[in-house]
Parts: structure tokens; C-alpha cells; sequence
């Protein structure tokens, strides 16, 4: 911080605690921890009221008697396209994290 002050005017000069999405714990001159907890809770929350339904938590990946080999869901329109497009960012960002 004391670097960026010298070439930048900040108004508040402490140590992040929440950036893009990403929580810090700890102290950068020291050990410091980040986790993506945080932005996957509100993630969820958005998922749940733009597709208007509610998460629940699984054990594996798949529900051990799905098949979707056997999906006959109709192909998305175009605004269904640009939802799933901004889930799967969601979800990349939160690989990142």
C-alpha cells in the first residue's frame, strides 16, 4: 500500500478484505488466505431466484440414477441462451477463485 500511496491518492488505505468476489483472511505480510465461499453463496442466491428454485446439496456430481444420454429437453431460446451463458461465467469465476 505504502508503494500505490505514492503514486495514487487512497482514500482508505487498509488491506483488502473482499475483492472481485474473493474474501482474504489474514494478513498479506504474513499468511493470508483467500476463499471463494462468500461470492459462491451469493452466486447460489442468484441462481435460485433467476431460475426460481431452490439448491439442494449433493454427495456426487450426478444423482446416481440420472441419465442424461436420455435428455429430450428442447434446444434454448435466445434468452435461456444468454442465462445459461452468464451461469457457466458464474461458475468459471468461481473455478478461479
Amino acid at each position: 500500500m505504502d508503494q500505490l500511496q505514492k503514486v495514487y491518492t487512497i482514500k482508505n488505505p487498509t488491506e483488502p478484505n473482499d475483492y472481485l468476489g474473493a474474501t482474504y483472511i489474514g494478513s498479506p505480510r504474513a499468511k493470508c488466505y483467500i476463499t471463494a465461499k462468500h461470492y459462491i453463496k451469493e452466486a447460489m442466491s442468484q441462481i435460485e431466484k433467476r431460475l426460481k428454485l431452490v439448491s439442494r446439496e449433493e454427495k456426487t456430481p450426478m444423482k446416481t440414477d440420472d441419465h442424461p444420454e436420455m435428455d429430450s429437453t428442447p434446444l434454448l431460446d435466445n434468452i435461456m441462451h444468454r442465462e445459461y451463458q452468464s451461469l457457466i461465467g458464474m461458475l468459471q469465476w468461481a473455478v478461479t477463485l
